[in-house]
């Protein structure tokens, strides 16, 4: 289903609009469902525009035949499908930080392929495909933004668990060698 380009640029706006929740200013796994289905909306506004490109007469090749972007729109596609997936095991799993961080580069992968595409339209003087490309990479670039956040704070309270578990550690280290020194029993761990 093809979008006419006024509807078009009307759903990638729809997207962060105040009057739907406005744009989401932070990603936490309270709000994860709703990253989500913003997300996935997202992501069918860029096979909408995959499929223009496919079917615009671009030339992704330059006059000595090099190409002018990092694959085609075909292969393009198949990397959706993996962001999907990789968005399913964030959305299974959010406090997994790996996971999270593998959203992001993949998410910002498929930003850089659309900034590509804009440019490719606007050098062949098809500026209204440019800026509907370019409306989408706007909405991309948004979600990139929440993830980047998430991926910083879920780093940053892991550091806080981490240095707290070490100063528990450093603690039960110090009574054990003050235990065994004094050659005394160990007192029972309270939970």
């Amino acid at each position: 289903m093809r979008f006419p380009p006024p509807l078009f640029l009307a759903l990638a706006l729809l997207l962060t609009s105040p009057l739907f929740g406005g744009p989401q200013k932070e990603l936490s796994p309270d709000h994860l469902p709703e990253f989500v289905a913003r997300y996935e909306d997202g992501l069918r506004l860029v096979e909408q525009a995959y499929a223009e490109v496919a079917d615009a007469p671009l030339p992704l090749r330059d006059e000595w035949g090099q190409a002018r972007t990092r694959r085609p729109v075909e292969d393009r596609r198949l990397v959706l499908v993996g962001l999907r997936q990789v968005l399913r095991e964030f959305e299974d799993s959010p406090l997994d930080l790996a996971r999270a961080i593998r959203l992001l580069l993949r998410s910002e992968a498929l930003e850089d392929d659309l900034f590509d595409l804009s440019q490719i339209a606007y050098d062949h003087e098809r500026e209204e495909l440019g800026r509907r490309l370019g409306d989408v990479q706007q909405v991309v670039d948004h979600h990139n933004h929440l993830i980047e956040s998430y991926v910083f704070n879920r780093a940053g309270k892991n550091q806080q668990r981490l240095e707290q578990l070490e100063e528990e550690n450093a603690g039960l280290r110090k009574t054990l060698a003050d235990h065994a020194r004094g050659g005394q029993a160990l007192p029972a761990r309270q939970p």
